[in-house]
């Protein structure tokens, strides 16, 4: 579920933008059909590229993982203001600052949603986790067959 929020609201945040797919992955050095699988939630970034995503467009860390209404709501009120993204390009590369990028909660509403970023977040640092336990492993067979020779 929180992945599906994540591509649907990475669509939206896109679109609004006026930006193409393949503009943004190439601004964010990614295949366009990597791009087109996060907004599809067929895929999901890895923390790096998740950082970058964020520092692109310049938006809390929340609009990724809150209830799509909710983002609609903010693009809405950056649109009255007359105020566009993405701000800046992103250096790609996670600090302190990183989780830092989820605005404070104000009321339940808003710490559901910080909740619900958390739990994002958690999901794709477990999948991270898996996919290096298996190149561990990858790599423990091959140096296993490289010392036995074959």
């Amino acid at each position: 579920m929180i992945l599906k929020k994540f591509g649907q609201n990475l669509s939206s945040i896109r679109n609004f933008s006026g930006l193409k797919q393949d503009l943004i992955a190439d601004k964010l050095e990614l295949n366009r059909t990597t791009w087109s699988n996060y907004e599809t939630s067929k895929s999901e970034p890895n923390l790096t590229t998740l950082t970058r995503i964020v520092d692109f467009f310049g938006i809390p860390m929340t609009w990724l993982f809150c209830d799509n209404a909710y983002l609609i709501e903010k693009l809405e009120e950056l649109k009255k203001e007359g105020k566009s993204i993405p701000k800046s390009i992103p250096n790609g590369i996670p600090n302190e600052d990183f989780l830092l990028k989820v605005e404070e909660p104000q009321g339940v509403y808003n710490r559901v949603q910080k909740d619900e970023v958390v739990s994002g977040l958690r999901q794709i640092i477990e999948t991270q986790k898996a996919h290096i336990a298996s190149l561990n492993t990858t790599i423990q067979l091959l140096q296993e067959k490289i010392e036995r020779g074959n």
